[in-house]
């Protein structure tokens, strides 16, 4: 099944963020799914480091869609923050 890819460029057009914001997620593991094409293979044939980054649309919209947020449901503003003292009684 072919599903439709786009570049880096084009992906971060579409969420609205910079390229650099998308290679930060992708270091830090909590962006949109992505594909890594190989640059050059090595001797034992395995791909080395590197390479050209594209992104399915499916990934992409299933990214936005978990972080849609329902109309009438905003999220505390320290939702998910650690809390940064406990008070003792």
């Amino acid at each position: 099944m072919f599903r439709k890819c786009i570049s880096t460029n084009a992906a971060s057009a579409y969420l609205g963020v910079d390229p650099q914001v998308l290679a930060q997620w992708r270091h830090r593991g909590i962006g949109p799914g992505y594909v890594r094409l190989p640059s050059t293979f090595g001797r034992n044939r395995a791909p080395k480091r590197g390479g050209i980054i594209i992104y399915q649309v499916e990934e992409l919209e299933a990214f936005v869609a978990h972080l849609t947020v329902p109309a009438g449901r905003m999220p505390h503003p320290t939702a998910g923050r650690p809390r940064s003292r406990v008070c003792a009684d």
